[in-house]
């Protein structure tokens, strides 16, 4: 299953981020003073989720697939 192997390759923090900067309509600014972060702090855990998952939540079609496995 995608959510296990997201759940054990990515660190709760870093997928906690993913999920909010998605709810936040991907826009790095709103999500960092959200979630009381720096935006560099931000986008290095975005880009560490990518890393670990090659999903590119980036982009509409990633983060639409990471919004429906976690929302549905």
């Amino acid at each position: 299953k995608v959510r296990d192997y997201i759940s054990t390759n990515v660190n709760n923090e870093v997928l906690h981020t993913v999920r909010e900067f998605i709810d936040n309509n991907m826009n790095s600014s709103k999500s960092a003073k959200k979630l009381f972060m720096h935006r560099n702090t931000l986008n290095y855990r975005i880009d560490s989720f990518i890393e670990a998952t090659h999903i590119n939540v980036k982009t509409f079609k990633g983060a639409n697939a990471i919004y429906m496995l976690y929302k549905f």
